[in-house]
């Protein structure tokens, strides 16, 4: 869960980085534009300013979040172990009763078909 917010929270932050950079390269437009009049380039410039204070605003709240959550993430002691692992005392494989059982039963079932399959052999014989 933290990761996700984590990831995300870092996908805001390179946006808003990239909309610091483009406000940048506007406000040098806008200053060095000589088709407005002063009192527009003002206007517009006042108005790039406070969406910047807005975004820098943003960025730094981002930043906080992000090493907040880096720090939980270091820290996180939120398990507890239920029970401890233990040794088993006897072995799961190989269970060698049960294969001694099957090798017995599919050996019957294999010499009863052998017994009928011969006596079939030899009456087509004849």
């Amino acid at each position: 869960m933290e990761e996700e917010n984590l990831k995300i929270y870092e996908e805001q932050l390179d946006d808003i980085e990239k909309n610091i950079i483009e406000m940048g390269k506007i406000k040098l437009k806008i200053v060095n534009s000589k088709d407005m009049p002063d009192l527009e380039k003002h206007f517009q410039t006042s108005l790039l300013l406070n969406s910047l204070a807005t975004e820098r605003n943003s960025y730094n709240f981002l930043i906080s979040k992000i090493s907040s959550i880096k720090e939980d993430l270091m820290n996180y002691k939120g398990f507890k172990i239920i029970d401890p692992a233990s040794e088993p005392t006897v072995p799961i494989k190989p269970n060698k009763k049960l294969n001694i059982l099957i090798a017995g039963v599919l050996g019957l079932f294999v010499g009863i078909f052998v017994a009928f399959f011969l006596e079939f052999w030899q009456k087509g014989k004849s």
